[in-house]
């Protein structure tokens, strides 16, 4: 990555390689002062992607005047093949350019308030053109792609069974289960407490089982309350956001996210009318990925857990109502795709179902992979 400021300019260019990165500094040596300031206050600052190396291991700003160099010397701390090093050299000086941008934004931020010290004119220039890249993550021609990541999700429940007069039987019933899915992830530039923000969208379709009431004697009208299970077409699109800040964890494996959803559950066998049930609903996503979810590329959790306040249009033949629904699932071992879940929805009047999952989870390119050999 190559970062130039000429002329109240700041020029970004990517270039990952085992070139060095170069800053030519502004002319304006108040500018510089910002700059120096920011690179001895995080000189001792370990570096996220690999602790071992810290900020002012990987910068340089003596030896060449008006420059700083960024260059990590890790051949001798890393020990892999040279993919594996071009990588993690990479991140780590995506690492120090993030380090020095949150600084340099922080210093600018104040200096706009007050620049009457300083030459203002230059100092609104660079504050604007930081915060504008304050994110200076992967800039090349693979971020657009690396942004989407589809899976699919497959496996075995156990959920609550019901008897004829709607009462619960217990974790009786099972059946097959799976879902696909699309999601995306950004970094927005606005409305964020730190530049590791993140936005994410995703739109699924989910195969299974869900409790239902079916009308035996063909009444008008049909007493609240579960008394089958049926096989049922789950469609749905989730919004997350996370501002960054205290709702994400400082090596960014964890992220707290506010989210809205929306979407139908058709069911194949249902009392005359209720078929299909739209729904919508807020709540809160806990995700726990095993890297750093602030960078690209995407990925896929480790463990999730989501609550929601639903509102569908019908639930156990009562209409509009208000449901809690807490999913949870985890992948116990690292290396092995296999995830132990538990899902509940909490209704009124004690009208609950519960299920636990088992299930096998793929990226769409494994997929695509396994299958052309």
């Amino acid at each position: 990555m190559n970062i130039k400021y000429m002329g109240g300019l700041l020029i970004i260019c990517a270039n990952f390689s085992w070139a060095e990165t170069v800053y030519e500094l502004p002319d304006s040596d108040s500018d510089r002062v910002i700059i120096n300031k920011c690179l001895v206050k995080n000189e001792q600052v370990k570096l996220r992607t690999l602790p071992e190396v810290t900020f002012g291991q990987c910068t340089d700003y003596t030896s060449i005047p008006n420059r700083l160099v960024v260059e990590c010397p890790i051949d001798k701390i890393v020990e892999s093949d040279y993919e594996e090093l071009t990588k993690v050299k990479s991140e780590l000086e995506i690492d120090v350019t993030n380090t020095l941008s949150v600084c340099l934004v922080k210093e600018l931020r104040q200096l706009k308030d007050n620049s009457s010290s300083l030459d203002a004119v230059n100092a609104k220039k660079l504050y604007e053109q930081i915060t504008q890249y304050s994110y200076i993550g992967i800039k090349d021609k693979d971020k657009d792609s690396s942004r989407w990541l589809s899976s699919l999700t497959f496996g075995y429940q156990q959920l609550t069974g019901y008897d004829e007069f709607k009462d619960s039987t217990g974790l009786d019933q099972s059946g097959f289960i799976a879902d696909l899915n699309v999601n995306g992830r950004w970094r927005p530039d606005y409305f964020r407490f730190d530049t590791r923000a993140i936005v994410s969208a995703e739109a699924g379709m989910k195969l299974g089982q869900t409790p239902t009431t079916i009308d035996e004697t063909k009444s008008q009208t049909t007493p609240s309350g579960f008394n089958d299970v049926s096989d049922s077409i789950d469609g749905y699109i989730k919004i997350l956001y996370s501002p960054g800040g205290f709702l994400v964890s400082q090596n960014g494996d964890s992220v707290l996210s506010l989210g809205g959803v929306i979407g139908f559950n058709n069911r194949d066998e249902a009392s005359k009318g209720n078929e299909l049930t739209r729904y919508w609903g807020v709540g809160i996503d806990f995700n726990m990925y095993d890297k750093d979810a602030t960078k690209e590329p995407n990925q896929l959790p480790r463990g999730n857990l989501s609550i929601y306040w639903m509102r569908p249009e019908e639930y156990a033949e009562i209409k509009d109502p208000n449901v809690f629904s807490i999913h949870a699932q985890y992948q116990l071992v690292e290396k092995i795709p296999f995830l132990v879940g538990i899902k509940a929805n909490l209704g009124p009047d004690d009208k609950d179902d519960f299920a636990v999952t088992f299930t096998f989870r793929f990226t769409g390119q494994k997929i695509i992979d396994f299958f052309s050999g």
